[in-house]
């Protein structure tokens, strides 16, 4: 559904149907509001169709009511952000919803990764109407480091001199070295972009001197990475690009993307994205790389067998007791979750989240090929059956004859495995007469 390339009004009022019918699914929201994108694309002012209204509107009221429950359990927490995803991708809210959203952004006890989400709705909504608002959540210091670089990744979508300059200013006087780290590599990175559609951003930052006061250690700060090529003579290119996000509050990055794009003919072609967001990790590598952890402990007991014997004075007594004291931190340490996500030509159509230890070890063994290949060697049959249209597409040209000449290409594919391996060993042995 979210690669049909040219949705109508019957097949938006099927879409509604099969939204308001269904219970809440992801993948079901997901690729509804990936079709209203693509309807949205081809006219004006979709807002006004019945279908788009109702969609967007039922989003919207299920947003507000998940928002009002007490507590936010994993449930509501992941209905959340998928229904923010959802209305990002099509890119339209009703009148007097923007306020909703302001209000989840500035509400300092939700999660930030809710928060986040919110800031990101609008990256298909017209960007006039919110730049001084995100330019002001931007210039907050007091905000967390996440959101303003979402605010900042707003705003750099209008951008303009008068815009330029004023964020050179804020990083002049810029106190989070989270925040500026990333700005500097990003502006840094568009002025060496490759991408013909950066070049008129690169003359509004050619005129504006980056003096570098931030670090640029990218173990401990946050950054942009870009890289890109482009061919003249074949008028094709491509990029990737990639942030790496901190927090004040942890030196493990908080969320990550990687962007791949396409430039063919003067047009951007967002082919893949894959983002993914992780909290909770700061106890396992403090297990692992701390000073008392098990990477330490070949160390600590060889120095152990070198050192000269010797008398204990009081101060290493109190310190081997401080030491015997439990560490509250530690053991009050949130379970590690993680959020992946996908998007495809610009669409969400991916979102999972994993929580706990046992989940995110199960989702690891999926990607070892050793338990595939134990599966299939244990001798029980596997079947996997896929089918998916990845074509859709319809072009009419005008003829010198007076009709028009309709091309129409439809690509289908499915595929259809059964292995079964069974793998058996007979021992053998030789007597001697």
């Amino acid at each position: 559904m979210a690669f049909i390339a040219t949705p109508d009004d019957a097949m938006m009022e099927v879409a509604l149907d099969l939204l308001q019918e269904k219970t809440f699914s992801p993948s079901v929201v997901l690729s509804v509001t990936s079709l209203a994108h693509t309807y949205c694309i081809q006219r004006k002012n979709c807002i006004g169709n019945s279908a788009i209204y109702s969609i967007v509107e039922y989003l919207e009221n299920y947003l507000l009511e998940e928002l009002k429950k007490k507590e936010l359990d994993r449930e509501t927490h992941d209905n959340i952000m998928v229904t923010l995803k959802a209305l990002s991708n099509i890119g339209a809210i009703t009148e007097g919803f923007q306020v909703e959203l302001f209000k989840v952004i500035e509400n300092s006890n939700l999660d930030v990764g809710i928060r986040v989400a919110a800031v990101e709705t609008f990256r298909r909504l017209p960007c006039e109407e919110t730049e001084s608002y995100f330019e002001r959540i931007f210039r907050n210091h007091d905000e967390e480091s996440e959101i303003r670089i979402a605010a900042y990744l707003q705003i750099m979508r209008c951008l303009n001199y008068l815009l330029i300059r004023s964020i050179r200013h804020s990083l002049e006087v810029e106190e989070v070295n989270q925040v500026g780290s990333f700005v500097w590599t990003h502006l840094h990175n568009l002025l060496k972009s490759a991408v013909p559609s950066r070049v008129e951003i690169q003359s509004l930052l050619s005129d504006i001197d980056l003096v570098r006061k931030f670090s640029n250690d990218i173990r401990k700060y946050s950054h942009n990475f870009e890289g890109s090529t482009y061919f003249d003579e074949y008028n094709c290119g491509g990029n990737y690009e990639s942030n790496v996000i901190f927090s004040t509050s942890s030196y493990v990055p908080k969320s990550a993307m990687l962007n791949l794009t396409v430039d063919l003919f003067g047009e951007s072609i967002n082919l893949l994205e894959v983002y993914g967001r992780a909290e909770g990790f700061e106890h396992y590598l403090e297990s692992l790389f701390g000073p008392k952890g098990s990477s330490n402990t070949v160390k600590d007991n060889i120095m152990e067998k070198l050192r000269l014997p010797r008398s204990i004075s009081g101060n290493e007594i109190i310190k081997s007791q401080v030491d015997r004291l439990p560490n509250v931190l530690n053991s009050q340490a949130a379970d590690p979750k993680v959020a992946l996500g996908l998007k495809v030509f610009g669409n969400e159509i991916k979102y999972a989240t994993f929580n706990g230890h046992e989940e995110i070890q199960a989702a690891a063994e999926n990607l070892n090929p050793v338990f595939h290949l134990k599966r299939i060697l244990s001798g029980k049959e596997i079947n996997y059956n896929k089918a998916v249209m990845f074509l859709d597409s319809n072009y009419v040209v005008p003829s010198g004859a007076g009709l028009p000449l309709s091309l129409n290409a439809i690509g289908t594919a499915s595929i259809n495995i059964k292995l079964q391996a069974p793998c058996k060993g007979r021992a053998s042995r030789k007597t001697k007469n």
